[in-house]
């Protein structure tokens, strides 16, 4: 192994490093955006039912928060899936810029197992926010249209 081939493994390292920590900000930010869309949502609902020009855009905003968390956990779900196949195409950068050199060079990344561990834990939480959107969004659906039934 030489001075170029460890350089090859370093920059190869650095965009796979890259890559993992732009998840873990992606998923940081989707918690935190949706610390803020459950709040407003929570705020919303207590608002006076017989103040009626905030009421409409209460229950129009009631509609509007989750469908835009839905949206957020989508968009972090690709976000993260484009940085693993970024990690993956690095992986076959090494192989193929250094194929004689791949076995004696230190591994690029952690053990499956941890990997594994990892791609469960970032997209459970993306699936977590999504699905718990999804039934708010249900939720608010369901009242909505049953007080309209009631009112009318």
């Amino acid at each position: 192994m030489n001075e170029e081939s460890l350089h090859i493994w370093k920059a190869i390292r650095a965009k796979i490093t890259h890559e993992d920590s732009w998840i873990q900000v992606r998923v940081n930010w989707l918690l935190v955006s949706n610390a803020f869309l459950f709040a407003a949502y929570a705020a919303l609902l207590a608002i006076d039912p017989s103040q009626s020009k905030v009421f409409l855009v209460a229950t129009c905003t009631l509609l509007l928060i989750p469908i835009l968390g839905i949206v957020l956990a989508i968009f972090v779900f690709v976000g993260v899936d484009a940085a693993r196949d970024a990690m993956k195409a690095a992986n076959k950068e090494l192989s193929v810029l250094l194929p004689k050199d791949v076995e004696k060079l230190p591994e690029l990344h952690s053990p499956d197992e941890a990997l594994t561990s990892g791609i469960v834990a970032s997209n459970g939480i993306i699936l977590s926010i999504g699905a718990a959107w999804f039934i708010v969004l249900i939720a608010t659906l369901c009242t909505k249209l049953v007080s309209f039934i009631w009112c009318v």
